[in-house]
């Protein structure tokens, strides 16, 4: 049984089918599901959302460079980011509970998830390039190898066959 799972909420269009196999995943095991967002402030101007300035860190790192998190109802003030994956959670039964954090993806999911202590981690993977992600790192990576409990990383279905996308055309074996 997986009493908690924890979801990393991306900005992008894969977030949708993310959620979709961690909210599988939380029915049939009658889990919480956690919805992680974190805004890194290095690839974004964005400020935190005013509210989050009235209420205490849920997890907070020990100097301003760490990532800090909060934990709430914040569908009510995000509709367009958690407002309608809580609604549909809760369309079929899930409990969820919403963090927002701020600081290093890779840090923050792993930081957060020592403190919220969850049984599995669900989220995607960019699909950057080998030298991409040799360079720029690779969230899913660092969570395999640094975070406290199982991880399940979702890959997005493709549209084009594997022959297609590998350049090579494989024969069926009769």
């Amino acid at each position: 049984m997986l009493p908690k799972i924890l979801v990393a909420i991306p900005d992008s269009e894969s977030s949708q089918y993310i959620f979709d196999q961690a909210l599988m995943l939380a029915k049939a095991t009658q889990a919480c599901l956690g919805l992680i967002h974190v805004i890194d402030p290095d690839e974004t101007l964005e400020e935190p959302p005013a509210y989050l300035k009235t209420i205490e860190p849920y997890f907070q790192g020990e100097d301003e460079v760490d990532p800090y998190c909060y934990l709430g109802h914040f569908e009510e003030f995000e509709p367009d980011l958690f407002g309608s994956l809580v609604q549909k959670a809760a369309g079929v039964g899930v409990r969820t509970e919403c963090a927002h954090c701020f600081g290093d993806p890779e840090q923050a999911i792993n930081d957060f998830a020592y403190a919220w202590n969850p049984d599995l981690i669900v989220l995607g993977r960019r699909g950057r390039s080998r030298l991409a992600e040799f360079f720029l790192g690779s969230v899913s990576n660092y969570t395999l190898h640094h975070a406290p409990c199982s991880i399940y990383v979702v890959h997005e279905p493709t549209t084009e066959s594997p022959e297609k996308s590998s350049g090579q055309e494989h024969e069926v074996p009769t």
